[in-house]
């Protein structure tokens, strides 16, 4: 486990990518890499931008590298949200049909 945390504010998103490509660009193809840093990246920036957490509070990044997957968390201090419950139903052909 490779553990790191950034700095929240607008680079926290390019320096988790970096960290990401750090730890796994020998172990990714190219495009599995591309997938990652995507995931993270967007991951990150949903953290520095809706976890009201303070400019500069850390936000953790977790990377395990293990022989079937890569998993990456990234985990900040804001208080977290409630899911709204959706009740929906899908159509024969599998599509959503209603809410």
């Amino acid at each position: 486990m490779f553990e790191h945390s950034v700095s929240s504010g607008p680079r926290a998103a390019v320096e988790a990518r970096r960290h990401v490509r750090d730890r796994v660009a020998t172990t990714l193809s190219a495009s599995k890499l591309a997938d990652c840093e995507l995931m993270t990246s967007e991951l990150v920036t949903n953290a520095v931008q809706h976890a009201q957490i303070d400019a500069g509070a850390f936000i953790g990044l977790d990377i395990a590298v293990e022989p079937a997957m890569v998993h990456v968390s990234v985990v900040d201090s804001g208080e977290g949200f409630h899911a709204r419950e959706v009740a929906f139903a899908y159509d024969a052909a599998g599509r959503i049909d209603s809410f």
